[in-house]
C-alpha cells in the first residue's frame, strides 16, 4: 500500500483560483482558513499574502479553504484583493480530507520537504505569528517579521 504524504493529500485538492501546488515537494506554509472566519479574512489571508511577499519564493504558499464560499463574509476582504486572485493556490477542502472540525480556524501548517506537517500553529495573533516566524526560521533558516510584530 503507497503511503502518501501531507502534500500529496495537498495536491489531490481542486484549486479554487486555478493556482497549482508545485511538484516536487518543497518546503511549504499552508493556511487553512474558513471564508466564514472574521480573524481568517482579515488578520490570517493578509499574514499569508505578506509572507509570500517577502519570502519571494525562498517557501511555497497555499491555503485551503474549509467551508464553502460566503459571499457577504468575502465582501470584508480588502476591494483591492480576491479569493480568486490569489498569488498562491486556494485549495478547496469540502469533504474535510486535510482539515478536521475540533481543529479550528485560522490554522497554519509548516510542512517540510518531503512533504510532511512539522508544525501545526492555530491563531491569527501576535503569538501565532511569532511561532510561525520561528517554524519558518527552523525549516528554511530565514526569519520573517509579520505586521505588527515590532
Amino acid at each position: 500500500m503507497e503511503v502518501r504524504t501531507f502534500w500529496d493529500q495537498l495536491a489531490s485538492l481542486p484549486s479554487r483560483n486555478g493556482c497549482r501546488l508545485p511538484d516536487p515537494p518543497r518546503p511549504a506554509v499552508v493556511l487553512l482558513f474558513s471564508p466564514r472566519c472574521h480573524a481568517c479574512l482579515l488578520a490570517a489571508l493578509p499574514n499569508l499574502v505578506s509572507l509570500c511577499e517577502e519570502l519571494q519564493g525562498a517557501i511555497a504558499c497555499a491555503a485551503v479553504q474549509v467551508h464553502a464560499s460566503d459571499p457577504a463574509s468575502e465582501r470584508l476582504l480588502p476591494a483591492s484583493w480576491s479569493l480568486d486572485k490569489a498569488p498562491f493556490p486556494i485549495l478547496l477542502d469540502p469533504a474535510g480530507q486535510i482539515w478536521r472540525a475540533e481543529e479550528g480556524v485560522p490554522l497554519w501548517l509548516v510542512v517540510d520537504e518531503t512533504g510532511q506537517v512539522r508544525h501545526r500553529i492555530p491563531g491569527s495573533g501576535p503569538a501565532a505569528m511569532a511561532r510561525l516566524s520561528y517554524a519558518i526560521e527552523e525549516l528554511i533558516g530565514q526569519l520573517v517579521r509579520f505586521r505588527g510584530m515590532g
